[in-house]
């Protein structure tokens, strides 16, 4: 029978054609790579206004996004508890205005200090600090004697660098606060700056000139004769006659009188008198003059008179005149 012989060869006629369909579609399968399309942009155009949508679109390459930001405004800190501002500060006045007003404003700390430009400057840092650049302080010295800065102190001189007989005056203040130097071998005090004190004379020195306010310097003491302290500044104080010694017979010593004291200010008091200078007389037939106390200064209240010097004139035939109070207004 020659039937079921056909069917058998139709049937495996048929399966072998499914095989070789499968096997192509497998084929073009594995050989292709399918890619999304990369539609483009769309653009919209409305009146003046352009916008632009874009597609996503997917790749099998992954993308790599860069975002980039406009730079920020600076900010400024202010005080805790504020808000932050990106308004920079106002700037800092000028040093010298802001310093000329705060020293008119500062006077009893500078006399509290004994006007030390060192301690000075500190304080003026700490309140102006616009100025803590600013080159302030210039101290004499040895070979530049008066202050060279807005602030400083004369320049001091001793045995060390005056040797010798040769006078050295002491240094000049500064151009607005500082005190003048001590003189030596003779040599006169500096004179202070506008507030300041005066330097003290050396042996026989004259006492420099005092700021306002400020102290006169001390007069130095001297062999015959002496000259009177320096007056006081402004309430300030004045300085002390110098002493006077002489030794041989029939010779006169006399101190110098002590300065006068300085007019205070409006409703301030005045200054103290100065003390009159001490004079010894050792020779035979001499004579020794103490030195008159300097007056007072006006002021609420008046500063008080000097106190007289002493004098003493032991040998024979000497005589020794006391110096005189000075007058209290």
């Amino acid at each position: 029978m020659q039937g079921p012989s056909v069917w058998r060869r139709v049937v495996a006629v048929l399966i072998g054609l499914a095989v070789v369909i499968f096997a192509l579609l497998l084929v073009r399968s594995c050989g292709t790579t399918t890619e999304d399309a990369q539609p483009e942009p769309t653009t919209t155009t409305v009146g003046a206004t352009t916008t632009t949508r874009a597609t996503t679109t997917t790749s099998t390459t992954p993308a790599v996004t860069t975002t980039t930001s406009a730079p920020a405004a600076p900010v400024v800190a202010t005080s805790a508890g504020s808000p932050a501002t990106s308004t920079p500060p106002a700037p800092l006045p000028p040093c010298r205005p802001a310093l000329d007003t705060w020293i008119t404003q500062n006077v009893a700390f500078f006399e509290s200090v004994g006007f030390d430009p060192d301690q000075t400057l500190g304080q003026i840092i700490i309140e102006l600090p616009q100025c803590a650049g600013e080159p302030l302080i210039g101290h004499g010295t040895a070979t530049q004697p008066n202050a060279a800065g807005l602030f400083g102190n004369g320049y001091t001189y001793t045995t060390t660098d005056c040797p010798g007989t040769t006078p050295c005056n002491g240094g000049n203040g500064g151009q607005l606060l500082g005190n003048g130097g001590t003189g030596h071998n003779g040599g006169n005090g500096g004179n202070a700056a506008p507030y300041g004190n005066g330097g003290d004379g050396g042996n026989g020195g004259l006492g420099g000139a005092a700021g306002s306010p400020g102290n006169g310097g001390d007069d130095g003491d001297g062999d015959a004769n002496t000259t009177a302290g320096g007056d006081g500044g402004t309430g300030g104080d004045g300085g002390n006659g110098g002493d006077a010694t002489s030794t041989g017979s029939g010779l006169t010593a006399t101190a110098g009188d002590g300065g006068t004291g300085g007019t205070g200010g409006a409703g301030a008091p005045g200054g103290d008198g100065g003390t009159g200078g001490n004079a010894l007389a050792t020779g035979t037939n001499a004579t020794a003059n103490g030195g008159d106390g300097g007056a007072g200064g006006f002021g609420t209240p008046s500063g008080d008179g000097g106190e007289g010097g002493g004098a003493l004139a032991p040998a024979a035939g000497s005589s020794a005149v006391q110096g005189s109070p000075g007058a209290t207004p």
